[in-house]
């Protein structure tokens, strides 16, 4: 997560029809559960193309085997909250988080 920081380089502008394929390393580190999830914030207006990326770009440098929804999560929670201007898109996945967390311990 040290290179949230220092990230200077977002992705060019995307146009509203573009369409993100991932790549078979991608799709090995991202189940499907992952990936829909990437979709679905960036289909709500939670992520943006360059905080998308940037989600994909962190989840694929970490380095423990067993990644899964609950680890994307914090990642996204990471990416948003380095994010200038990105507070609510935090506060709306730090709910969506926290509110899971809270259902499982009771």
């Amino acid at each position: 997560m040290e290179g949230l920081a220092s990230e200077s380089n977002p992705p060019t502008k995307q146009s509203e029809f573009s369409l993100r394929l991932f790549s078979n390393r991608e799709m090995d580190r991202l189940d499907t559960p992952c990936r829909g999830f990437i979709l679905f914030l960036e289909h709500m207006g939670v992520l943006t193309p360059a905080s998308r990326e940037l989600t994909i770009d962190r989840a694929m440098a970490l380095e423990n085997e067993d990644f899964d929804l609950d680890q994307l999560k914090w990642v996204v929670l990471m990416v948003l909250f380095n994010q200038p201007g990105e507070e609510a898109a935090y506060a709306w996945v730090e709910d969506l988080v926290f509110d899971n967390l809270t259902n499982r311990l009771h």
